[in-house]
Formats: structure tokens, C-alpha cells, sequence
């Protein structure tokens, strides 16, 4: 339905489905499956709780997350597969994970898909962060190593701040392109 609808992407494993639907990695990666099969791009959100942050698990918790959900797939389709880091604690809230958090979350995954899929499948996946997102924190986010994109909520709710939004994705993409 999607598909005939016009869609090219669909978000899997937003935490409001996993909180308030009981949604399951395992059920994420037969979502996931069946949007490659069909010619979507799954956009995977991952990320972990507040209790996992303080209990120091948050990578371990990525890493279950990311092993469940691209199970089944072959290294050659990971790079079609749109990684989206929102730590749970951080979405809703005024509270965006602090940068060095972020990088060290990416880092963690970027690792987690070589060791999983191989280099070359890792270089080519997309990581977006996601998590409070704003005009005001999203230069600092994105030109994080391992941060491929911003992933917007409410930042991008009304005409000026989704402008502003593109605008700052659109400068920090033209400096990485840069020798």
C-alpha cells in the first residue's frame, strides 16, 4: 500500500511504536524485509532507553537492536538501509543528547556494522541522529564524524524552522564535500 501510494521511505521501530504498540525488534526486521522487498527504504530507528543510558548499556542495547533487525539481510542491501539513532530519552524533550554522545553512539554503530556486514557495507550506510533536533543545535550535530544527516521533529514543524533546518544540512554537506 505504501508503494502504491507514492511512498519511497517508511520509519520502522519509532519508540512510540515499540512503548505504546508493544512493537518488537523481531517484528521490526519482518517489517524491514518486506519494505526492501518491496522497493522501500527502511529508515531503522534505534536507540536506547534512559535506564539503559545510566546503567551504561546504551551501545549493547544498539548493538541487540541493529543484530535483530538486519538479521536476515546480506551485507550488498545493508547500505539500503537508513539508520536512524534517536535515543529514546532525548525525543520530546528539550534535552537533545549532547554531542559527544552522539559521536560516540555513531562510532559505536559504524563499528557494529563492520563487524557485522564488513568496511565496505558500513562506509555506505546512512547514520542520521535524531533526538530534539534544533536550528540551534543541528550545525554542532551534523558535522559530527558518522553523522550523515539530521532526523527533525518539532525543530522542522513550521515553515522557518524546516528552512532553517535544510539550510544547515545544505552547509555542512557542502564542507564535507570540500577536498
Amino acid at each position: 500500500m505504501l508503494v502504491e501510494a507514492g511512498c519511497r521511505y517508511v520509519e520502522l521501530a519509532h519508540s512510540e511504536r515499540l512503548a505504546h504498540f508493544g512493537e518488537t525488534y523481531e517484528l521490526v526486521q519482518r517489517k524491514l524485509d518486506a519494505a526492501l522487498r518491496h522497493g522501500l527504504t527502511p529508515i531503522l530507528c534505534l536507540g536506547e532507553t534512559a535506564e539503559d543510558k545510566r546503567s551504561g548499556r546504551a551501545d549493547h542495547v544498539l548493538a541487540d537492536q541493529l543484530a535483530t533487525a538486519l538479521a536476515k539481510q546480506a551485507p550488498a542491501r545493508i547500505p539500503d538501509v537508513v539508520l536512524a539513532y534517536e535515543p529514546r530519552w532525548a525525543i520530546g524533550t528539550a534535552a537533545a543528547a549532547p554531542p559527544y554522545y552522539v559521536a560516540a553512539r555513531h562510532a559505536a554503530l559504524r563499528a557494529e556494522l563492520e563487524a557485522r556486514f564488513g568496511d565496505a557495507a558500513a562506509a555506505a550506510t546512512r547514520i542520521v541522529y535524531g533526538g530534539s533536533v534544533t536550528p540551534q543545535n543541528g550545525a554542532e550535530l551534523i558535522a559530527l564524524p558518522n553523522v550523515d544527516g539530521l532526523f527533525v521533529g518539532r525543530a522542522a514543524w513550521t515553515p522557518a524552522g524546516f528552512f532553517e533546518i535544510v539550510k544547515i544540512v545544505n552547509d555542512a554537506a557542502k564542507r564535507k564535500e570540500k577536498p
